[in-house]
């Protein structure tokens, strides 16, 4: 990301399994990615497209959701 931008640059991937992707070149310590489905990623998301760090929009509800259903309230 640029400021409050998305910026696409190039990366080179190492090990990787249906969860995880090693990024082996490309990426600074601390730099922020921004992640996503397919559909937000390849075809809605472009580059300089200004973006919202942090959860998506109701995340966060699902997650109090979830943590109270554990707890049995």
């Amino acid at each position: 990301m640029d400021g409050d931008h998305a910026k696409m640059v190039p990366v080179k991937i190492g090990i990787s399994d249906d969860d995880y992707w090693e990024i082996t070149d490309g990426l600074s310590d601390g730099q922020d990615v921004v992640s996503g489905g397919y559909r937000a990623i390849s075809r809605d998301l472009e580059d300089g497209k200004k973006v919202r760090k942090g959860p998506p929009p109701g995340e966060k509800e699902k997650e109090k959701e979830a943590e109270e259903a554990k707890s049995g309230k």
